[in-house]
């Protein structure tokens, strides 16, 4: 196979933040109604959220008003400001005379809409902890539920919020293996709002769930648009329903910043902009660069699930360009993630010659798949992409040493470039979900970051953050992604790299350092701006 190349001459070096939430983990049963308890599991406690903001922050003086989210029309939509109340000094003081006139405009109370899709104010509400998806709400060391009560909330500023959507499938195994993504977004609107927000405007975020229904999906879009003047989606989990959002956004020019890899229509879409490897090309060369930079073995066995077309799709597209990597696929086959036990399937595997399993699936089907092929004393080597790098995996103890798989960005787990992110999460989101995939959606935030210049105007407008957008050329957001550029036309390979990792130890880590090496497609280079 031709050697992988390393993007700007091999000065991008990442971690890994798997953005890889694998469009092939969807699952059967995402349609249902949520209930409140696993809203909460999933987008935090439906409650308001304040935190102190200790930093003073430059700026210029102040103005009347404060920001709050409207009530919501739809109870299943949870709407929230995701903004940090930012109400203390430098010095503990509670009163928020300590900070500087930007501090107050840009800090805004973190606020959910409730169960009956009621709004909660944070001047009012008690401080809430927030958790992971279910099993994975533990609150820090030395806080209990409901102890302290909200801190002052600071005046907001008077200039209009850049309103963004986040929303997709909240609840059920779908919803686990994307809980790190909203838990992302809180923690870096709230941290991005601490240091004063996009280009001097307050970040407010919307939360919805869609339950995996498209129209469902549909029409959360268009309220969000028409209703709460959202001017982006931002840190989306549409893993089942964005084919039924994405006409609309190209009609309306409405850009979504990253995608959950739920259509492969996203790579191909003028209103995408995906600073990690999508769900065409970019999701099959994961699968085939996390094997073929780390193992000689090139006989694999695919098995993917049955539930959702698009486990067919990453099929179809890794078959399409396995032979240009080197590798044969002797065995393939539909498995459903609902089976205890995958016995026939690896004994299939193992008489067609495989020596590699690839699993397009979700980490607890991984672990699964592993163990069965372990009882019957065949050990291959296990192979996936970005999708595994959660947390969800470490359950499979020491039967998941030597599993390959790959991360999106730097890895959320060792790479010091990512530490802002955990940092974030345990300030801002305490006990919140962490994973490669919440890592994408932080990196996303990123690219807005570093487009703020364009959207410093009163009110901010959709045109100038598109403008902010076209301007990037050779774009690595500080080392978290290899250089990209958005070309006008296609997009399927704006990034078609990643960084190899292996699980051992209790994590995955990449090869080399902390940071790991992006490894690309066989001729790969980044788009230039014209």
């Amino acid at each position: 196979m031709a050697a992988a190349n390393r993007p700007d001459g091999g000065r991008s070096r990442a971690a890994r933040s798997a953005l890889g939430l694998l469009a092939a983990t969807v699952l059967g049963g995402c349609g249902s109604r949520v209930a409140p308890g696993d809203l909460e599991r999933t987008l935090g406690p439906l409650r308001a959220q304040a935190a102190a903001t200790s930093a003073r922050l430059p700026g210029a003086g102040d103005g009347p008003g404060r920001a709050g989210p409207g009530s919501r029309p739809d109870g299943d939509a949870v709407g929230a400001e995701a903004a940090p109340s930012g109400s203390g000094s430098a010095s503990g003081s509670g009163s928020g005379s300590g900070l500087s006139p930007v501090a107050r405009r840009a800090a805004t109370a973190v606020a959910s809409a409730g169960p009956g899709g009621s709004t909660a104010s944070a001047a009012t509400a008690p401080a809430a902890d927030t958790a992971g998806p279910a099993g994975q709400g533990a609150k820090p060391a030395g806080r209990s539920a409901g102890a302290a009560p909200a801190a002052p909330v600071p005046e907001a500023r008077s200039g209009s919020p850049i309103v963004l959507g986040s929303f997709g499938v909240g609840s059920g195994p779908l919803g686990a293996l994307v809980a790190p993504i909203p838990v992302a977004v809180r923690a870096w609107a709230a941290d991005v709002n601490a240091r004063g927000g996009l280009g001097g405007h307050a970040v407010k975020v919307i939360f919805a769930d869609d339950g995996g229904d498209p129209q469902r999906a549909l029409a959360i879009a268009r309220r969000m648009v028409d209703g709460d003047g959202v001017l982006a989606f931002f840190g989306t989990y549409m893993v089942t329903t964005l084919p039924a959002v994405l006409p609309y956004l190209e009609q309306q020019r409405i850009p979504m910043i990253g995608s959950s890899n739920g259509s492969e229509a996203a790579d191909h879409s003028a209103m995408v902009y995906n600073p990690q490897v999508g769900s065409d090309l970019g999701t099959a060369w994961s699968y085939l660069l996390a094997l073929t930079t780390q193992s000689d073995k090139r006989k694999v066995a695919v098995l993917y699930c049955s539930e959702a077309s698009t486990c067919a799709n990453q099929y179809d597209g890794l078959k399409r360009i396995a032979p240009e990597a080197g590798v044969d696929i002797v065995y393939a086959g539909q498995m459903s993630i609902a089976q205890p036990d995958y016995t026939a399937q690896m004994l299939a595997a193992r008489n067609n010659g495989a020596d590699v399993v690839m699993c397009i699936c979700d980490p607890p089907t991984q672990i699964r798949m592993i163990r069965s092929a372990y009882r019957q004393g065949w050990h291959p080597t296990f192979s996936a992409t970005y999708s595994m790098d959660q947390e969800q995996i470490k359950a499979g103890g020491t039967d998941v040493d030597g599993l390959l798989a790959a991360s999106s960005t730097v890895p959320y787990s060792t790479s010091p470039k990512m530490k802002p992110y955990l940092d974030a999460v345990a300030r801002f989101v305490p006990g919140g979900a962490l994973g490669g995939v919440g890592a994408a959606a932080w990196t996303q935030g990123k690219l807005l970051e570093r487009i703020a210049p364009f959207l410093a105007g009163e009110p901010p407008t959709r045109p100038s953050l598109l403008s902010g957008l076209a301007s990037l050329d050779h774009e690595t957001l500080g080392g978290l992604v290899p250089p990209i550029t958005f070309p006008d036309g296609d997009r399927a390979k704006v990034n078609l790299c990643i960084v190899p990792l292996r699980f051992d130890h209790g994590r995955f880590q990449p090869l080399g350092d902390d940071d790991g090496t992006f490894q690309c497609a066989p001729g790969w280079a980044p788009a230039r701006r014209n």
